[in-house]
């Protein structure tokens, strides 16, 4: 017997991420796999950590160089970072 009151599943899930309030860290996960995609396979060894709180991803770091050099590519990273997620989920990036 089919029923009348048939909803599409898809559409559940997004009400019920949105509802929980959990689609912000969702989107903070989703920009850490996007981060190490575009910092690569050589920059990456030297990650140690990448994490995102309200809005600022940390990188942490193993290598003073690759520091100093994604110290000057922070503004593209963030703003890329953005572009690719479709609105501003990073305000801020730290090095450490």
């Amino acid at each position: 017997m089919r029923r009348s009151n048939t909803q599409n599943l898809g559409q559940l899930l997004k009400d019920f991420v949105r509802d929980q309030r959990i689609d912000g860290k969702m989107k903070e996960l989703e920009v850490v796999g996007h981060c190490q995609e575009m910092l690569g396979q050589t920059m990456g060894r030297y990650l140690r950590h990448i994490s995102v709180k309200d809005g600022v991803l940390y990188l942490d770091l193993e290598s003073s160089v690759v520091r100093s050099e994604l110290m000057m590519l922070r503004e593209e990273l963030r703003a890329r970072l953005n572009e690719k997620m479709g609105e501003e989920v990073i305000r801020k990036v730290i090095l450490r």
